[in-house]
C-alpha cells in the first residue's frame, strides 16, 4: 500500500482525539464549530490506498456522528472533501505523472486542480455565522 498504517494515526486518531478534547470547550461556547478534512477518497476507493481510504471514510462517519450528537448544543460538525489539491505533499506526484493533472482537471467542474486557498475559503465560511445552519454537508468531491 502506498499510504501505510500511519494514515490512520494522522487522519483518524488525531481527528478523534482533538474532537474529544475540544468538545467540552465547544459546549461552553456560544457557537461551536468542528470542520474536519476528508478527501475525495471519503467517498471513493483506489488501489494501494487501503489505510488512507479507510481513514478518510472514518473521518466522514465520525463527523456525521459528531453533528448528530452535538447539534443540540449549537455545535456544527462538517467535513470537506477536497479533490486534487496542489501542495508540497502532492507536487512530487503531480510532477512524476503527467496524466495526474489531466485526470483530475477533467473531473473538476472548474477545470483545474485545487489550491490550499480554496479549502481555506470553505473552512472560513463554515466557521462564520453564515455557516451556522450547515451541519455535516460534505463540501467538494
Amino acid at each position: 500500500m502506498t499510504f501505510g498504517i500511519e494514515s490512520l494515526d494522522v487522519n483518524l486518531k488525531a481527528v478523534f482525539r482533538l474532537s474529544r478534547a475540544a468538545i467540552p470547550h465547544l459546549k461552553n461556547s456560544s457557537r461551536g464549530r468542528i470542520v474536519n478534512i476528508g478527501s475525495i477518497m471519503s467517498r471513493l476507493a483506489g488501489p494501494d490506498m487501503g489505510a488512507y481510504t479507510t481513514s478518510k471514510h472514518a473521518v466522514a462517519g465520525l463527523t456525521k456522528t459528531l453533528a448528530l450528537e452535538l447539534g443540540a448544543f449549537g455545535i456544527t460538525a462538517n467535513y470537506i472533501l477536497p479533490g486534487a489539491i496542489v501542495t508540497g505533499i502532492t507536487e512530487p506526484a503531480i510532477a512524476a505523472d503527467p496524466g495526474f493533472t489531466e485526470f483530475w482537471t477533467q473531473k473538476s467542474a472548474i477545470g483545474r486542480l485545487g489550491q490550499p486557498e480554496d479549502i481555506a475559503n470553505a473552512i472560513n465560511f463554515l466557521l462564520t455565522a453564515g455557516g451556522s445552519l450547515y451541519y455535516c454537508p460534505w463540501l467538494g468531491g
